[in-house]
């Protein structure tokens, strides 16, 4: 798929501002009317060499119980002494791992495995679609919502890493 001028700039600039693949996908339909799979989108912007952007987290109300006084008397919040001493989460290895194939599953465009915080294993497979299909381990298993977070980012990372 190749964009125009103005799609590719609206695309540049939905990418600064930290929107997500799937708020990405949404405004392409909603504004140039392409209908777009999440993967489409993805491989779209890895087309464009574009890199997303997380969006800067706000905090408009910080509770008065994770304020802690330093020695001056001034409050500090707690969360960024515990940022200053351990440094970024981003340098810390995730409790979920996900492996790519090697050789890929019948009618997968990319397959692979995912081990969960929890222990639980699930091969993982995205058709040709762009549709994400999990199949875990245990029958009826259901990863927490934060795992299913961490796997979708860790999955991008796998799949930046082979070229994909």
């Amino acid at each position: 798929m190749e964009l125009n001028n103005d799609q590719q700039k609206a695309l540049e600039i939905w990418i600064n501002d930290g929107l997500s693949l799937s708020e990405i996908q949404a405004s392409l339909n909603g504004k140039f009317s392409l209908s777009l799979t999440y993967m489409e989108v993805r491989f779209l912007v890895d087309d464009l060499n574009l890199t997303l952007q997380d969006k800067p987290e706000l905090i408009t109300d910080v509770p008065n119980e994770s304020l802690e006084k330093t020695d001056q008397g001034v409050p500090v919040d707690s969360g960024d002494i515990v940022e200053d001493m351990v440094g970024s989460s981003d340098e810390f290895s995730s409790s979920v791992k996900v492996e790519v194939d090697r050789l890929m599953k019948p009618g997968a465009i990319v397959s692979g495995t995912v081990k969960f915080s929890d222990g639980v294993n699930s091969n993982w497979s995205v058709d040709q679609l762009g549709r994400l299909a999990l199949n875990p381990s245990q029958e009826g298993y259901q990863p927490s919502a934060e795992d299913l977070q961490i796997f979708q980012k860790e999955l991008q990372s796998a799949l930046q890493k082979h070229g994909m």
